[in-house]
């Protein structure tokens, strides 16, 4: 971002989603960065699905998810011909969005793990956004990305689009999606490997999340974060290990740390309270209605509540990138859970960037009977572990802090 840069747009997937759903890793990420750009006085605009983010200080807008390769096109002519012609074809709903970006200096892409082809709506919508940065003359960035699978020759297509025209790409796995951008014929020169958007991100104290651990006083605090895998032929398994779990640590009190909710307390809670089964007795939950209230009593959002709760953890169980993001930035040891190969790249590449093994803090879904036994050393080696990660996020840390000064 150059000195001259008044105002930039922020893209990011907040707001609320399919069922009514807020996901906390999204809405981290953008935080931060919204952070970032209002403690430099730029101006932020920024597309959601919702409008929901009153007073936090920047200009909302409505995105779009764009469904179809025809519906594609259509938007890609609009661009063209209002550039050239000076004539708005957009539909009404969408001319704001675009009002929005051509205004702003920057077309800023936040972190994610959605630029690949098992959504193939992202991919098209960020191609939109970028041609139209593009066609107007605005810089482009992306920052904190995890990039592929990419599979048929359409997606490669659009992608190699959009990269040859950004300023420069961050990755925040080390190896996966350098080797996807390399067989997609990205510059070298423009990809940056760092770590995640929400790493550093920021949290308020609030005695309401203090007052919901009092019940685990002198007991291990052991937070769950995972996602729904009930249709896997492995749910099965997963469910008898986390049975056990419960079972071999009775002085331990667990907190269900949801990442994915609505307000019917559906989602990632509904999925987790499954997985324990019916011993309750040492489980305390942070559902939609304690995490509402805590956000109106101290102004945090819903995202900050989640960091601040986890942060309180002594240790963490999570199939969740940022359920390991806010556990790990917070010197808090933590196991991964990875159910498939999308899963085993974002989690093992966090994991790489802060141990030289991360075979004692990783497990696949094919080896999930390997939980007990790794969680078990964890657990024994928890202030070892979280004395070595408060060292190792220093580095890091300064590392993010360097990358901010870079973008600002």
């Amino acid at each position: 971002m150059s000195n001259s840069t008044k105002k930039v747009f922020l893209l990011a997937d907040i707001g609320a989603g399919a069922n009514d759903s807020y996901h906390v890793g999204d809405e981290a990420m953008f935080l931060q960065n919204l952070r970032n750009y209002q403690s430099a006085n730029v101006k932020v605009s920024a597309s959601s699905r919702a409008i929901s983010h009153e007073g936090l200080g920047f200009e909302e807008v409505l995105d779009i998810y764009i469904t179809s390769v025809p519906m594609l096109l259509k938007l890609i002519f609009c661009v063209y011909v209002l550039r050239y012609l000076n004539i708005n074809f957009f539909p009404n709903f969408f001319r704001k969005t675009v009002q929005e970006l051509i205004s702003s200096d920057l077309l800023h892409i936040s972190g994610g793990g959605n630029l690949n082809s098992l959504w193939p709506g992202h991919i098209y919508y960020r191609f939109f956004m970028i041609t139209l940065a593009d066609v107007f003359g605005k810089e482009v960035i992306l920052t904190s990305q995890t990039i592929g699978p990419i599979t048929g020759n359409f997606h490669k297509f659009l992608l190699r689009r959009c990269f040859k025209k950004v300023k420069f790409l961050e990755v925040r796995d080390p190896e996966y999606s350098s080797d996807v951008l390399d067989k997609l014929g990205v510059n070298e020169s423009k990809i940056q490997v760092v770590i995640d958007d929400a790493y550093n991100f920021e949290t308020k104290t609030s005695p309401r999340i203090l007052d919901k651990f009092r019940g685990a006083a002198g007991k291990i605090k052991i937070g769950i974060s995972m996602h729904d895998w009930s249709k896997s032929e492995s749910f099965e398994k997963l469910k008898k290990v986390f049975s056990k779990l419960i079972q071999n640590y009775p002085n331990a009190y667990f907190f269900i740390l949801p990442h994915n909710f609505n307000n019917k307390d559906k989602l990632d809670i509904v999925f987790m309270t499954r997985l324990i089964g019916k011993d309750m007795r040492n489980v305390g939950f942070f559902d939609y209605k304690i995490i509402n209230s805590i956000v109106k009593e101290s102004g945090s959002t819903p995202a900050e509540v989640v960091k601040l709760a986890t942060a309180n953890m002594n240790v963490v169980i999570s199939s969740r990138y940022h359920g390991l993001v806010f556990a790990l930035s917070s010197n808090v040891p933590a196991l991964a859970i990875n159910y498939d190969k999308y899963y085993s790249v974002k989690n093992n590449g966090l994991l790489n960037n802060l141990f030289s093994d991360i075979t004692n803090y990783s497990v696949s879904i094919s080896e999930i009977e390997t939980t007990l036994s790794k969680f078990k050393r964890i657990v024994n080696n928890r202030k070892k572990i979280a004395t070595e990660l408060k060292w190792k996020n220093k580095k890091l840390i300064r590392k993010y802090e360097n990358k901010i000064h870079q973008i600002n």
